[in-house]
């Protein structure tokens, strides 16, 4: 993970790995940090770090991992689901709500404990066969 720590008008980017976080009812969600062995910090004795999930800047980076190791993905967000169901982010959300999908099995929501707004992904594949058998009624 790279991200941007902020020390008043200075700013570096430094990598390291979460290896933990607790929520906070004022902060929200603080996380420990353990740096990558490459940062200056270490230099000064600092192997980890907490951050606020504020002060957290995840950075696009084209040797990340996540974009090597791509598995057949039948879980997307809502945007990208409806794309490829040829329906509208509405019609879809309106799917799961009036029960043509069903919670935990076409659509679950992955939002963090705490949040005040649901973030659901949906199973593509299950969500068309339900599409489908509808349709043929």
């Amino acid at each position: 993970m790279k991200f941007l720590q902020e020390s008043g008008s200075d700013q570096s980017w430094e990598t390291g790995r979460i290896f933990g976080m607790r929520f906070d009812e004022v902060e929200k969600w603080i996380y420990s940090i353990q740096l990558d062995a490459e940062s200056p910090l270490i230099e000064y004795g600092i192997q980890e770090v907490t951050a606020k999930q504020a002060e957290l800047r995840l950075v696009p980076d084209s040797c990340s991992v996540r974009n090597q190791v791509q598995v057949d993905q039948m879980w997307f967000l809502t945007a990208e689901a409806a794309s490829r169901l040829g329906i509208s982010e509405i019609q879809l959300r309106r799917l799961g709500l009036n029960g043509r999908f069903k919670d935990g099995y076409h659509y679950r929501d992955i939002s963090l404990p705490g949040s005040e707004l649901p973030r659901y992904q949906w199973h593509v594949e299950r969500c068309a066969k339900a599409l489908e058998t509808s349709r043929k009624r």
